[in-house]
């Protein structure tokens, strides 16, 4: 059985100051994080030999080498990085709806999804919240330890979820000692910057455009078949679920896409691209 400590203490900034703060307004008001003591309780059930933080023993370091290798973007690495990866990293469990990091907090840590799921969430100054990104075993959350020193965005847990937590200091010498390492968080960091500036683009198009945007990217990440629910789809577009249910049905009738549970599956993705890329034909939609 791991041994075991408490985790980390954090702070909660108000949802609609975590809207501006990566905009660079200077976040002054700061507030306790909840416990979520039945979140938990339920993971003490599911998981009674993973404390919050744990330290692992040679079992749980070789089952962590084979889990880098095998599952998600930083199985290409080379081994010798995949290897410092592991030595780094420790285990952390949050229960669903459980905040892993809220945005401008201080960016100490880096996270590898082990099990469950991710959402990084941004907060408008209404309070409206847009998933940016869903992260599935083996996908990097927290990249802004990389690069900044307080985190962009807020990152909850959708689901129970272990995570391999990496401190900020541990990352930046991977980074200096492995190149194929820092090539991958570069071209990661890349990928969803280019799609935050696709939606900022699109901000005043049509919904069908933004949730065209949103599929497209998930498809680049994820292949065919998207591990994504409607609800998740309509933050993404920033849209409603109804919204969002009405479109895929249109966009599904065309042939383009097909809805399954818990799923949807790309049929023709360049015709979807060719509808994104279509000049306007009519006035903006919320």
């Amino acid at each position: 059985m791991m041994a075991v400590t408490q985790p980390r203490g954090g702070t909660r900034i108000p949802r609609f100051q975590q809207g501006l703060h990566w905009t660079g307004v200077l976040i002054e008001s700061l507030t306790p994080m909840p416990i979520e003591t039945a979140a938990r309780a339920r993971l003490d059930v599911l998981y009674p030999d993973l404390g919050p933080c744990g330290r692992r023993g040679p079992d749980d370091r070789a089952r962590t080498v084979s889990f880098l290798r095998t599952r998600g973007s930083l199985r290409h690495l080379p081994k010798e990085a995949v290897a410092a990866l592991a030595s780094a990293a420790s285990p952390r469990r949050y229960g669903a709806g459980e905040t892993v990091c809220h945005a401008g907090e201080p960016a100490r840590e880096m996270f590898v999804v082990q099990e469950g799921r991710l959402c990084t969430n941004q907060y408008s100054s209404g309070g409206g919240r847009m998933c940016i990104d869903i992260m599935l075993p083996g996908d990097i959350a927290g990249m802004a330890a990389v690069s900044h020193d307080s985190y962009i965005w807020e990152v909850l847990a959708a689901r129970d979820t272990v995570l391999l937590v990496i401190p900020r200091e541990a990352v930046l010498q991977l980074l200096d000692r492995h190149p194929a390492f820092l090539r991958e968080i570069l071209n990661r960091h890349a990928q969803r910057l280019q799609y935050v500036e696709t939606l900022l683009y699109l901000s005043r198009e049509r919904v069908e455009k933004r949730l065209a945007a949103a599929l497209l990217y998930l498809h680049h990440k994820f292949g065919t078949v998207l591990p994504v629910r409607r609800a998740e789809l309509a933050e993404m577009a920033g849209t409603t679920a109804e919204t969002a249910m009405r479109t895929l049905r249109r966009l599904e009738e065309l042939g383009l896409v097909e809805r399954r549970r818990g799923q949807i599956v790309i049929r023709d993705a360049r015709r979807l691209r060719a509808r994104l890329e279509r000049v306007a034909g009519s006035p903006p939609a919320a």
